[in-house]
């Protein structure tokens, strides 16, 4: 990023976060899934030292496990158990992931070809993630039985998704990342996503509460205290009656 201290602001982010999110992953088996999440904060504190044009080829080869991470944390949290595509996302990501890095060595130096479609790989990646996630909460945001920290995580989770798709999808037309982009857009609307992303999945208790001050459990509610994806959409399959 350039700037030291917004990368030291990042490095203890990731690294916090990322401890939160793997304790709660070891400590319980319905949050088996926060192990991928956990592994792209983690990740990405790897890339934050992997700067220089020496190490840029293994800096986009990590860029690429992340979305492959994002992608593995996308199908075990919002498909439990059922047929998603991740299995295609995986291969494209594979496949796309390996034609930007030869037009990076192929191109050298050139805006144009590797780190485009780079862009577009991340952009549609992170696009899928909103996609499900807006698609479930569209199914439970009328439902009563279903409290309001669970139904905020989810706009929480659109809200993060879609604001790094929409910076991946306004950098591609440059084939590069312009300089007011790295001192102030990127930065901050990275930074934003982490902490959303904290605030979905690690939520602490304070704000599960604060959330749910205005909501009045019927008797069926009170075993929802604290869902899980798996118990969500769990619920969401059950006949209406």
């Amino acid at each position: 990023m350039g700037n030291p201290v917004v990368t030291a602001i990042f490095l203890v982010l990731r690294l916090g976060i990322g401890l939160i999110l793997l304790r709660l992953a070891l400590k319980d088996s319905r949050y088996r899934n926060l192990h991928w999440l956990a592994a792209c904060f983690y990740l990405n504190v790897l890339v934050l030292f992997l700067n220089g044009a020496r190490l840029m080829l293994v800096s986009q080869i990590v860029v690429i496990m992340i979305q492959i991470c994002l992608a593995m944390f996308t199908h075990t949290t919002f498909y439990q158990n059922r047929r998603s595509p991740v299995a295609w996302v995986i291969g494209g990501l594979v496949v796309g992931g390996g034609g930007s890095l030869y037009l990076w060595q192929r191109f050298p130096g050139s805006g144009f070809g590797g780190l485009r479609l780079m862009m577009v790989i991340c952009a549609a990646n992170w696009l899928w993630h909103a996609f499900v996630a807006h698609r479930i909460w569209r199914s439970l945001r009328l439902d009563r039985s279903i409290e309001d920290w669970v139904k905020a995580r989810y706009v929480m989770v659109v809200t993060y998704a879609i604001a790094m798709a929409a910076l991946f999808l306004l950098l591609i037309p440059a084939g590069r990342v312009p300089r007011p982009v790295v001192r102030w857009a990127w930065p901050t609307i990275t930074m934003v996503s982490v902490v959303l992303q904290y605030l979905a999945w690690g939520m602490p208790a304070v704000l599960r509460r604060y959330l749910n001050r205005n909501y009045q459990p019927s008797a069926a509610a009170q075993q929802a205290m604290n869902m899980t994806e798996e118990d969500v959409l769990r619920a969401l399959e059950k006949p209406a009656h």
